[in-house]
């Protein structure tokens, strides 16, 4: 993020169309322009491949010059196996997918101040994102899926639906959930259609709270139905425990669209703010997720000196 206090803006175009990132090589790094707010903050993601260049630790952005040309690029910022990537200042996905989303409900979500840059307000609306084949079955083999939320509630029938792709009781559903039945109250739950019913792994009690910002985070692999799924709050893994336990095959989601806050029957609704969803073809590892949270919480750079240009 680039805020006043660390940043000059008035040596920098107000469009900042001169920006241009490069490794400690010199070569350049592709970025995305997600927030451009010219002496406010702005919103920047800049791809470093640390798996092929685990020795990469720091880059370099260069601007000042009043010919260059836009460098930001929405889907080259971001690795191939991310399978979306929904930063909701609007509904345009940013990942090669391309799963543009639109409103689903009568009414419509709104604008609203994020955790990065800004978000969307869900007062019982929903987004539908469609079923493109990037998006079909990123559990199949180990995916990873994780957004921003900040509930005002735990949203309709106390199971308010972050993200969704599931019809009846195939696919999966990412939800915030309050008094289950079980004593499941105020946590995070996943659920997801097998042959003989479907299973549910819920977090601790009491591990979501309401009005304040919270990453949260599935990694899961239906190819291996014994290992349970992991649940992450705040890029940290936190302990779960079936709530309901079904058996069988994975039934799959290639049929289902995704949902953004709420089901496919716009049943569930969540209620509140979800900013930067996003959905990762790979079972994503401890240290990944802890840098997810830390990249948004403006904790995972520091920040040199100004220099002269080479």
């Amino acid at each position: 993020m680039l805020v006043p206090d660390r940043f000059d803006y008035a040596a920098v175009r107000s469009d900042g169309f001169d920006l241009a990132f490069v490794d400690e090589s010199g070569l350049p790094l592709p970025w995305e322009r997600d927030e451009w707010v010219h002496g406010g903050w702005s919103v920047l993601w800049v791809k470093i491949d640390v798996a092929s260049s685990p020795n990469v630790t720091a880059f370099t952005m260069y601007y000042g010059d009043p010919l260059s040309g836009d460098g930001s690029s929405s889907n080259d910022a971001w690795r191939e196996e991310v399978a979306g990537v929904w930063h909701l200042r609007g509904l345009e996905d940013s990942s090669r997918t391309n799963a543009h989303c639109m409103e689903a409900a009568s009414s419509s979500t709104t604008p609203t101040p994020g955790q990065v840059g800004s978000a969307r307000q869900f007062s019982f609306q929903a987004l539908r994102c469609g079923s493109p084949v990037g998006l079909d079955g990123i559990f199949n083999a180990g995916g990873t899926a994780m957004a921003w939320i900040r509930p005002n509630s735990f949203g309709e029938a106390g199971t308010g639906r972050i993200l969704v792709k599931s019809t009846a009781l195939t696919g999966w559903d990412f939800y915030v959930a309050d008094g289950l039945g079980s004593g499941a109250d105020e946590r995070i739950s996943f659920a997801y259609g097998q042959a003989n019913g479907y299973s549910r792994w819920d977090t601790s009690a009491s591990s979501i709270t309401l009005g304040e910002w919270q990453h949260v985070a599935v990694v899961f692999n239906a190819g291996s139905m014994a290992a349970a799924p992991q649940l992450y709050i705040n890029g940290e893994l936190v302990p779960s425990f079936p709530g309901i336990t079904g058996s069988g095959s994975w039934l799959g989601d290639e049929e289902d669209d995704i949902f953004i806050g709420d089901n496919d029957a716009l049943q569930r609704a969540f209620d509140g703010a979800i900013d930067e969803v996003r959905m990762v073809r790979a079972a994503l590892d401890a240290d990944w997720l802890a840098a997810e949270h830390r990249s948004m919480t403006d904790t995972l750079l520091s920040w040199g000196p100004v220099e002269d240009r080479p």
